[in-house]
């Protein structure tokens, strides 16, 4: 994933265990927390405020600004992992939720929104002095996936259907509507936002 800080364009990669920083002439390696992957798990990414976000589904999302070492996600409980991590206007919305244990697949989760220049400082949906919130994406039952920002919309792509996300600057902050057809989306990172669209590699012949 690319990240541009001090005055410098950084490509930020994972392995099983580290994460490494490269500004093209110096890799260095920013671990902070070791991680946990195997040679199968899949990453997801976003930009947020200046500050890179990366999440593997079994470690804490990591953070990274571009100095020192990666952080746990702030505010983020240490016992909730999520299969996709993504940004959205000032919001971090994190897809297909596990919380102590149990997965919630159908489960959209989202921060507080950030200030400028910042992380969110909460992801607690019972707070009422916050915007954060959750809800499940159930119309259909298949599970979340991935998702990507569409304009003024965050696409939320389940394995068979997709979904759509507005942002409503009232007490709800967001609504979920589902989009037309029966197509969903291969897995991690397989769709790409392009000056017409998104482009999106599905799990079938549609």
């Amino acid at each position: 994933a690319p990240l541009r800080a001090n005055n410098q364009t950084y490509w930020v990669h994972a392995t099983t265990s580290a994460l490494y920083a490269d500004n093209g002439s110096t890799q260095t390696n920013i671990t902070g927390t070791a991680l946990t992957a195997t040679s199968t798990t899949k990453f997801t990414s976003c930009v947020l405020g200046g500050v890179l976000v990366i999440s593997n589904g079994v470690d804490i999302p990591q953070a990274w600004g571009g100095t020192g070492t990666a952080t746990n996600l702030t505010a983020w409980d240490a016992t909730w992992r999520c299969k996709s991590l993504r940004s959205f206007k000032n919001y971090l919305v994190a897809l297909n939720i596990t919380k102590s244990g149990t997965n919630y697949a159908p489960m959209v989760k989202w921060s507080h929104a950030a200030e400028p220049g910042t992380l969110p400082d909460s992801w607690d949906e019972a707070d009422p002095t916050r915007d954060a919130g959750e809800l499940d994406v159930a119309e259909t039952d298949d599970e979340i996936v991935d998702g990507l920002a569409l304009g003024d919309t965050f696409a939320i792509y389940k394995e068979r259907s997709a979904y759509g996300m507005q942002y409503l600057a009232n007490i709800a902050i967001f609504r979920v509507f589902k989009l037309p057809g029966n197509y969903g989306i291969l897995s991690q990172n397989c769709v790409v936002d392009t000056p017409v669209g998104h482009v999106v590699l599905t799990n079938g012949p549609d």
